[in-house]
């Protein structure tokens, strides 16, 4: 699987970018001029995005081959910074905002690469069934040999409470795939790029039925995990993920 533009624009900001954060000192003058910028110094945008242009364009040039597509991508993560800076709640690091996830399957899998995009300052959404009232209530806790953690998402027992997404995260197991016909339809919306993170084959192919196939992102998981209790993820080792978007078989 090859990663195209779309899922640059997913990827940059899920994956890499996620862990390259704002030195503690700088961000009250990265906020100030955020602030700024909505009270119209527009011209102040060009400052803001110049702190970030030189790391997003190398994480850019790592997956895209033309230079022409660099380009496109990185235009089109900072047009839709620009667009949707009135939404930035400054409790987080600039860089960490621009996404909206939704987790669907929030057992070891989806709990554990939830948190840790929560835990990277993500807007993250976990959309539970058995578990909602635990991790409402107590959150997840991550017992891990590469460091423990807590985090507190954004629950849901309906994803309609939820509302359009960025990306939707499916963590399910596939013998819980029907769900899918009713939960997917409220996070969509005309951007949203749909990842399913599931065990076995065909899980994108499955999509298509509910999803336009250009959105449809796969990924196989190199990770050793289980939930040991409500809200509690054991993780072992490892953890990288592979993506690529979905291309039917000729």
């Amino acid at each position: 699987m090859l990663l195209t533009g779309n899922l640059l624009q997913t990827s940059v900001l899920f994956s890499e970018m996620t862990y390259l954060g704002t030195p503690l000192s700088d961000r009250s003058s990265e906020q100030a001029l955020i602030s700024d910028i909505l009270g119209g110094n527009t011209a102040g945008f060009e400052s803001l995005i110049g702190t970030y242009q030189g790391r997003v364009f190398a994480t850019a040039r790592k997956y895209a081959r033309k230079e022409s597509e660099v380009e496109d991508i990185v235009q089109e993560i900072f047009i839709k910074a620009f667009r949707k800076l009135d939404t930035y709640r400054m409790d987080a690091p600039f860089e960490h905002w621009l996404m909206k996830i939704a987790v669907i399957g929030c057992g070891a899998l989806g709990s554990y690469y939830g948190a840790l995009l929560c835990r990277s300052g993500e807007e993250c959404h976990f959309c539970l069934r058995t578990d909602y009232e635990h991790v409402k209530a107590h959150g997840v806790e991550i017992l891990s040999p590469k460091g423990c953690f807590h985090i507190q998402p954004h629950c849901h027992e309906n994803p309609v409470t939820i509302g359009p997404c960025d990306l939707v995260l499916i963590g399910l197991k596939t013998t819980a795939n029907p769900i899918l016909e009713t939960w997917l339809p409220p996070l969509m919306g005309p951007d949203t790029r749909v990842l399913t993170l599931q065990n076995g084959l065909g899980n994108e192919e499955a999509l298509t039925s509910m999803v336009d196939p250009t959105r449809i992102l796969g990924g196989l998981c190199f990770v050793c995990l289980n939930r040991v209790q409500p809200g509690v993820i054991r993780h072992m080792d490892h953890g990288l993920v592979v993506m690529g978007s979905w291309e039917p078989s000729e």
